[in-house]
């Protein structure tokens, strides 16, 4: 099936953002965000807090698809709201710098 997407952003999240060491960017993410269980009960994951993981991919395809990353006007730097918040409601965004290293991903958390 050809892809009919209009979107300029890639369809998977690690095609579009190189983020190093995600276990310890996810665990700054869980300690920001509203408390949650993240973690899977009866299932073990090579990630430690898989559904975060999990929700920030599919959040991040939802996204793209809906063209809703936010670009600079220069082009360095882009951003989306994760539909996470804070303990007091307020809005989280991931914000990424361009990636100047050439045939990668074209961001960097």
């Amino acid at each position: 099936m050809a892809d009919t997407s209009t979107s300029p952003w890639p369809e998977d999240f690690f095609d579009f953002a190189f983020v190093l060491a995600i276990d310890e960017r996810l665990e700054q993410l869980k300690n920001m965000v509203e408390d949650e269980d993240w973690t899977y009960q009866h299932t073990t994951n090579e990630h430690p807090y898989p559904i975060l993981f999990n929700y920030v991919r599919y959040t991040y395809r939802r996204v793209a698809e809906e063209n809703k990353i936010a670009l600079s006007e220069d082009g360095q730097f882009s951003c989306f709201n994760t539909g996470l918040v804070t303990p007091n409601q307020e809005p989280l965004y991931a914000s990424f710098d361009t990636n100047r290293r050439e045939g990668v991903q074209p961001c960097f958390f």
